[in-house]
């Protein structure tokens, strides 16, 4: 299960790449008045202005890296672990 465990840790990690940019915006514009911005994509212009293209996708990186790494590791291991232990003890299928 180590390999296991060291996969789902990795996929964690990957999956923040996409994540990240998307709870920026999504932080942002809960934190401004509902007004600030006509839809997502204005935010992300002025994030973009502001900050540069670094900002929106790293600002905030290893936050989430440090919540998806375990989350995905904790989630896969116990979806395995559950399907091996429901798979023991299924009826044999007889054709």
């Amino acid at each position: 299960t180590a390999g296991l465990c060291l996969a789902a840790s990795f996929s964690g990690a990957v999956s923040s790449l996409v994540m990240c940019p998307v709870e920026r915006v999504k932080c942002v514009m809960q934190a401004r008045a509902a007004s600030s911005f006509a839809n997502p994509f204005a935010c992300i212009a002025e994030l973009v202005r502001r900050d540069g293209l670094a900002g929106l996708f790293f600002r905030g990186f290893v936050a989430t890296v440090l919540r998806e790494m375990p989350a995905c590791t904790f989630y896969l291991v116990g979806y395995e672990l559950a399907k091996a232990k429901l798979l023991a003890t299924a009826l044999p299928r007889t054709l």
